[in-house]
């Protein structure tokens, strides 16, 4: 480990998770100023996107748990979606109650309106197609292997 005195660049460079939430960072703020053209934020992207690939319904943990996002902290983008029209919320609404959010036809026109810009944006993470796919199976096996722990 190098001295404290005496750490460099690339020493700060070195360390990969915290290489990992700089780049977090900055693909946030690239994949914020792409969506707010959409009237969307990350948050509400990541629902809505949950919600098509989910091809049916989910409940508000699963979105939870497949957004990353805090149950407490995605029940108001919940909401907020719910009162564009953009989802909607079926059932009984409560603590222990499993009520099932679809996305709607208009939100599911706002996200396809969204999302080959979402996906253009994945050129700014790669030279190449090939090291892209890498990076982001990396990625993608890095968080399986996390949630294990």
């Amino acid at each position: 480990m190098a001295e404290l005195n005496r750490i460099t660049t690339a020493d700060v460079d070195s360390v990969v998770g915290w290489t990992v939430i700089r780049a977090a960072r900055e693909a946030k703020r690239v994949l914020t100023a792409v969506l707010k053209k959409h009237d969307l934020t990350p948050g509400e992207f990541g629902v809505l996107v949950q919600l098509a690939a989910a091809h049916g319904t989910l409940t508000q943990v699963d979105v939870a748990r497949l957004t990353g996002i805090r149950p407490q902290s995605v029940s108001p983008i919940i909401d907020g979606l719910g009162d564009r029209n953009l989802l909607t919320r079926e059932g009984v609404r409560g603590r222990g109650r499993s009520g099932r959010l679809t996305l709607t036809v208009d939100g599911a026109q706002v996200l396809g309106a969204a999302f080959p810009d979402v996906i253009a944006t994945n050129r700014a993470f790669a030279a190449t197609p090939t090291g892209l796919t890498i990076m982001n199976d990396e990625l993608l096996a890095f968080l399986s292997r996390s949630k294990e722990v």
